[in-house]
């Protein structure tokens, strides 16, 4: 509310699944989106992805939030789980 935005159903969803995935990326135990819709009882990505973008266009003029939209998982991470 605070960036003006309502967002509604799976976009809302979508958006609360990708607070969950930046904050497992910040906290170093990176989860797949595919892991995180599952979690979320999601039958595919389409409203992740939708929630992502919603996500990136608030944080991205965040001075203290834009560093979570460079971090990236490297593929290892998932091996050692």
């Amino acid at each position: 509310m605070n960036a003006r935005k309502l967002t509604r159903a799976g976009v809302r969803k979508g958006l609360i699944a990708c607070c969950m995935y930046y904050s497992c990326l910040h906290h170093g135990c990176p989860r797949t989106p595919i892991e995180i819709c599952k979690n979320f009882y999601m039958s595919d990505t389409k409203d992740f992805n939708k929630g992502d973008k919603e996500f990136r266009e608030t944080f991205e003029t965040s001075d203290k939030w834009s560093h979570l939209l460079k971090k990236t998982s490297e593929s290892e991470q998932f091996f050692i789980r």
